[in-house]
């Protein structure tokens, strides 16, 4: 059984510059609003474009500044992170609980039957803006869904009892909707994906 899943939405155009969508997901996710204290778990770039799955360290506090994927940037200052990216490459920022996450998590919870989403009800929030692959797992077996430019990964550590019929649920919630239309605005034409993994 899987222990991990994600809901990613994504866009494989790329109608505007990187810094531009990196800046304007941050203001959409909503970290202004968080505690002044508040910094994200962690922030990388890829050595390159990311063409294939690579899992998420817990945080960038013990690692090395750079692995042969990604260069760790301990960057704090949300106003200053668009400016990382560089083009050809990826840039990974984890956000952690955030208000989008939340509204996210809150319309999971009180839409979808807890006999279809088990526990899942992901609340942490993943930017990438850059070339990366997005992989889809169903049943443990991965598969290549697209190559995006921009995605905004929720995550949570729980899966869905029923991974099919959480698809179909996700993709109907008017808030999920919602979400899909506003990030269009910002990334392009929205695709969604939920996969599940070990």
């Amino acid at each position: 059984m899987s222990i991990t899943a994600t809901i990613v939405l994504f866009s494989e155009a790329q109608h505007r510059p990187g810094p531009e969508i990196m800046a304007e997901l941050l203001a959409w996710s909503g970290v202004h609003l968080m505690p002044s204290g508040k910094k994200p778990v962690y922030v990388a770039r890829s050595v390159g474009a990311s063409r294939e799955w690579n899992p998420a360290p817990d945080s960038c506090d013990d690692l090395p500044v750079r692995n042969e994927d990604n260069e760790f940037l301990h960057e704090a200052d949300f106003s200053r992170i668009p400016d990382l990216f560089q083009a050809g490459t990826c840039l990974t920022v984890d956000l952690g609980g955030c208000p989008q996450g939340d509204r996210i998590e809150a319309g999971i919870v009180q839409q979808i039957p807890r006999h279809v989403r088990d526990e899942f009800a992901p609340g942490d929030v993943i930017l990438r803006v850059g070339e990366h692959d997005l992989i889809e797992f169903d049943n443990g077996s991965p598969r290549l869904l697209g190559r995006a430019f921009s995605s905004v990964t929720f995550f949570g550590y729980s899966s869905p009892h029923d991974l099919t019929m959480m698809r179909r649920l996700t993709a109907q919630m008017p808030e999920m909707q919602l979400v899909c239309q506003e990030l269009s605005r910002i990334i392009g034409p929205v695709q969604m994906c939920i996969s599940a993994f070990s």
